[in-house]
């Protein structure tokens, strides 16, 4: 398979990332800055180009993964399936809700493969709630509570941004275990520019779900991930703190029978996310992070976002 990637800043991961994939078999990537695709070309022997009209006039290029900024993945989404190539596509792969129907409409449509990097379903502590609630293995979910907070190392995670760019894959998290919300709320703390705090409700009629982001950490605190989820028979808690030279975490079940501990491997779900996305294309499958999925959390994270811009 030829994969086309667009985009040289977060696209440059993505290079690495589609590198370990053994049946990508060439790699093209398009961006505006010639020593960046020069650089991508040295290091890892991929072409390059500044023309971005010869990824869709290449009948060779079967995915093309959109790595560029978030108010130009709407044409280039469309355009890609309108040429006919399956689509990997970045977060938040839609600003408007009119642009994230329009988006999974035209991958429906076309019939080809749309996916996006809603990595949270690969990665070992969301996929294990996920099976557990979906066979109701502990019974009923009764409340989820699911939180990120980082320090100022992630550019503008201000109002007009928080949710969109840093709380989406918790919201998505949550659509993937619950549904469609019947309605949401959001709650803002102000902090300084490019700060501030976010406690958003998704409200279901037999769960409270609240979902925390929050860009006000201090530069000492590590990135913490985590959730709290509460059944009729059982309380499933885990937490992550990333530290530059090291990751704490934990994942355990309590029931009335103890606390058992539950073995995280070291695993990369980025990794695992644009591999299946592959995989999808190249044998006609729908995969679990498809655009259509991701139009459900998008949409209900910019009714968040909206309730809280000023």
């Amino acid at each position: 398979m030829k994969v086309a990637i667009l985009g040289t800043g977060f696209g440059a991961y993505h290079v690495e990332l589609l590198k370990k994939v053994e049946t990508v078999e060439a790699i093209c990537v398009f961006g505006r800055n010639p020593e960046k695709l020069a650089a991508l070309k040295e290091k890892f022997n991929v072409d390059t180009t500044t023309d971005m009209e010869s990824i869709w006039r290449d009948r060779n290029v079967e995915l093309v993964d959109v790595c560029l900024p978030g108010p130009l993945h709407r044409d280039a989404v469309i355009r890609s399936l309108e040429n006919g190539k399956h689509v990997y596509c970045e977060t938040p792969f839609a600003l408007t809700q009119p642009d994230a129907r329009t988006m999974a409409e035209t991958a429906r449509q076309s019939g080809k493969m749309a996916c996006v990097d809603l990595f949270l379903r690969f990665e070992m502590p969301y996929v294990y709630l996920h099976e557990k609630c979906a066979r109701q293995i502990y019974g009923p979910l009764k409340s989820f509570r699911i939180f990120r907070k980082t320090p100022p190392i992630w550019g503008d995670l201000g109002p007009a941004n928080i949710v969109t760019n840093l709380m989406i894959h918790d919201i998505d998290f949550v659509t993937w275990l619950c549904g469609r919300p019947l309605s949401v709320q959001a709650s803002l703390v102000p902090g300084q520019p490019g700060q501030c705090a976010v406690i958003g409700r998704m409200h279901y009629d037999n769960c409270f779900v609240e979902v925390t982001g929050s860009s006000m950490m201090p530069v000492s605190s590590p990135f913490a991930v985590g959730y709290e989820a509460v059944f009729e028979d059982a309380v499933i808690q885990y937490f992550e703190d990333g530290y530059p030279d090291r990751v704490v975490n934990a994942l355990q079940v309590f029931t009335t029978a103890g606390v058992e501990k539950m073995e995280i491997p070291q695993e990369n779900c980025f990794e695992k996310a644009i591999r299946h996305a592959v995989e999808c294309a190249q044998h006609g499958v729908q995969p679990i992070h498809s655009m259509g999925e991701a139009a459900v959390s998008i949409e209900a994270a910019l009714d968040m976002q909206a309730q809280i811009i000023i």
